[in-house]
């Protein structure tokens, strides 16, 4: 790098000297050349990175494998209903950092999964979708899905979609069969269409005029029970193992306040809970709250046991006010200010003429 101002940078080539004026980013936004430099740590003197040849051997491969899925995507994208993340206000800018949890899973729901002849990480996938659906009232919506079969190769994450959305369609009266079977479908139609380019989005009119958003502020993500930060850009992340194991749950710090989290934690619990101990109810039917909230909304911001001090009449509270502020505004007319104690006195006379 042999220059580096606001507007462009300049970088020595093999025969000479490039200046870079401009550059757009994935979406196809214009960036300043000059100050994305700066922002990722390059001055002058510096030497921009090569990829290996390994990494450009498994981007091009990547590429070669998505390339005649992109009509498909460019079709999808511009449908996309997006499901936003429990509780969270709008989708964040800032992913950068993560808070997670976990939820212990039931042994009465891997059991209930037994009886229901159900794999157990297709399982806690639908109990988990019919929580999306509960808690949103919807019976269509789009979420992001990752697994092995759709993730990119680790050193192009930044340049391939790493959890394309995955539409998923009910009627609203299905059970947790019913919603593995509905997932398996959803799962196995998206996972033969890979995954797309994140520069679609900038290099397709169509869907530079569509504006997005793209990215699913909602994931799904199949994957072994540990702590590590999700490699996606999301508000929340459902991280489901493929043993039936703990489901671990990550959130954006911007996206949902520590409260909201914890309600989804216990929320999602109290589905599990419920699922476990009938199978068969529908969505429409299955329980959200958990007891804390059911007796917070019942109870505490119900409570009838709340007096309140009401007058007999309207003439007996103007009576009982009349000694309280004798001297007091009552009534105003145009330019015209009866006191409480001319007024009680005009009422009299009027009520025994």
């Amino acid at each position: 790098i042999l220059e580096v101002a606001s507007a462009g940078f300049t970088v020595a080539a093999g025969g000479g000297q490039v200046q870079i004026l401009s550059l757009e980013g994935l979406g196809g936004e214009p960036l300043m050349a000059g100050a994305v430099l700066a922002e990722n740590g390059f001055s002058a003197g510096d030497v921009l990175p090569a990829l290996d040849a390994g990494a450009a051997e498994a981007i091009t491969q990547a590429a070669s494998a998505y390339a005649p899925k992109e009509q498909y995507w460019i079709r999808r994208l511009v449908e996309l209903e997006l499901l936003p993340a429990p509780y969270a206000a709008a989708p964040s800018v800032d992913r950068s950092g993560f808070r997670s949890t976990r939820i212990p899973t039931p042994p009465a729901f891997l059991q209930t999964l037994r009886a229901l002849d159900l794999d157990a990480a297709e399982g806690l996938t639908a109990a988990v979708l019919m929580y999306l659906a509960r808690i949103h009232n919807r019976v269509e919506f789009d979420i992001g899905y990752r697994s092995a079969a759709t993730s990119p190769p680790v050193t192009s994450e930044r340049i391939f979609s790493p959890s394309p959305p995955l539409r998923f369609a009910c009627q609203g009266t299905e059970s947790l069969a019913g919603f593995v079977e509905l997932f398996r479908a959803a799962r196995d139609h998206a996972e033969g269409r890979l995954t797309y380019a994140l520069d679609l989005v900038g290099r397709t009119p169509r869907l530079r005029e569509a504006s997005g958003p793209f990215t699913p502020p909602v994931v799904i993500e199949w994957a072994e029970a540990d702590a590590r930060p999700p490699p996606v850009a999301a508000d929340l992340v459902v991280r489901i193992p493929a043993d039936g194991g703990d489901l671990v749950l990550f959130s954006a710090s911007a996206s949902l306040s520590e409260h909201d989290f914890g309600r989804v934690h216990e929320q999602l619990s109290t589905v599990l809970l419920g699922l476990a101990s009938d199978g068969h109810q529908p969505v429409g039917e299955i329980d959200t709250l958990p007891s804390s909230e059911r007796a917070q909304l019942l109870e505490e911001w119900n409570s009838p046991a709340i007096e309140h001090e009401v007058a007999p009449s309207l003439v007996a509270a103007f009576e009982a006010q009349v000694p309280a502020t004798p001297d007091g505004v009552a009534l105003t007319a145009l330019d015209q200010h009866l006191p409480y104690r001319q007024l009680n006195s005009r009422a009299n006379r009027v009520a025994h003429a």
